[in-house]
């Protein structure tokens, strides 16, 4: 700041009140990811990817019936 070097972590720790770094969301909220989705810190909040899983929605909650990736196959036999 006016041509100063701030060193904002170091000025995190002396201060009281406050520690440097941050938990973030997903550290409050990730459990909500659920069946293997990746919760993904967002600006203000976060949410759930649900892709590489056999479920969609807001919280991975909502089954698709089934994941293909490339070179994957199912076989049924009729009887």
């Amino acid at each position: 700041m006016n041509g100063v070097t701030l060193d904002l972590e170091e000025r995190a720790k002396v201060t009281s009140g406050f520690k440097s770094g941050c938990s973030g969301h997903c550290t409050s909220y990730g459990a909500n990811c659920e069946n293997g989705g990746k919760c993904i810190e967002k600006y203000h909040g976060y949410s759930c990817d649900c892709s590489n899983t056999a479920y969609d929605g807001t919280f991975c909650n909502k089954d698709v019936g089934a994941f293909f990736e490339e070179g994957m196959w199912l076989r049924y036999n009729f009887q």
